[in-house]
């Protein structure tokens, strides 16, 4: 009960620290690197990002880099999301054990929108231009005393907005403890030291962001509930609750919702609910995620391709 009641109390203080949102910041730039905070990946995306304590190992690195400790062959992720306003999202994975306490993993993952409006300098239409990023991540996670895991992900950016080209660097570090046999929690601050260095001479610093979790896992694994937190200093806290239930060992049903809460006016935003189809067998798995965001955007289609690839030894 201690051990609990410790790690409860670390993620209430580490989110705790970031609710100020009163730090001075002059050069964050709210739109750099955005899409990262997308739910990258399907079984993410339909549950709308509540998968810091847990999720599919491979693709939960984006969230919280500790979790591909988990993984136990080679796995390789596909993913590709297609969104309204010609936006686009693909990403691929993958992770391998390293001995018995390590697990290393990379990814790549592509951001475009298409067809932004381009005008000259007295405000005449000169044609369009397009916003293509992309991100190449490294990271390594392992596990430690106490059943706790830690996790870590260096990060190279790049973007290309018409004829100006930025490059950036971050990094994120996660940790997860499983203080019962059914629960387990984790924590995240991603994006921190990260910098976009713009042709042009700009630097934009990508929003740092924390993460908390705790999940139920329960009846054998086949049912997982999570409520995350998440914050950059910024923005509001960010509230995200989900469920997955697996039947017959091979199907699974996901659903999630998430809505931002300001603390200072006790308002929130309307919330956006997500669902989503699992179906895995044997060594392959398919993930379906379907996004309703409470604003304008439009619905998010996410489709996801797992491959288990077992090892020598095995």
């Amino acid at each position: 009960m201690r051990k609990y009641g410790i790690t409860i109390l670390l993620l209430a203080l580490c989110l705790d620290l970031f609710a100020e949102g009163e730090l001075t910041a002059p050069e964050y730039a709210s739109g750099a690197a955005e899409y990262l905070k997308l739910p990258i990946h399907g079984d993410a995306a339909s549950r709308n990002g509540a998968v810091t304590a847990s999720g599919d190992w491979t693709s939960a690195s984006r969230y919280n880099p500790s979790l591909i400790d988990k993984v136990d062959s080679l796995q390789v992720v596909a993913t590709y999301t297609l969104m309204t306003l010609d936006r686009k999202l693909v990403s691929f994975d993958l992770a391998h054990p390293v001995g018995g306490y390590t697990v290393l993993g990379a990814s790549f993952t592509m951001f475009t929108i298409l067809g932004f409006d381009a005008r000259d300098s007295i405000g005449i239409p000169a044609g369009s231009f397009n916003d293509r990023e992309n991100a190449v991540s490294l990271s390594a996670a392992g596990r430690f005393i106490g059943g706790i895991s830690g996790g870590l992900t260096l990060r190279y950016l790049i973007q290309q907005l018409e004829s100006e080209k930025a490059n950036g660097l971050g990094i994120d570090l996660g940790a997860c403890y499983a203080p019962l046999p059914w629960l387990n929690t984790g924590i995240s601050a991603c994006n921190l030291l990260s910098w976009m260095w713009w042709s042009t001479g700009r630097r934009d610093q990508v929003l740092p962001l924390v993460r908390a979790g705790i999940a139920g896992i329960l009846f054998d694994s086949s049912l997982a509930i999570e409520i995350d937190g998440e914050k950059t200093i910024k923005q509001p806290v960010e509230i995200a609750g989900s469920i997955s239930y697996e039947f017959f060992g091979i199907i699974s049903l996901k659903a999630g919702g998430r809505t931002g809460i300001d603390v200072r006016d006790i308002s929130y935003r309307p919330p956006d609910f997500s669902c989503g189809l699992g179906f895995h067998y044997k060594s392959f798995g398919f993930v379906y995620g379907l996004r309703i965001p409470g604003s304008e955007l439009g619905l998010a289609h996410t489709f996801t391709l797992t491959a288990v690839i077992p090892t020598l030894n095995e």
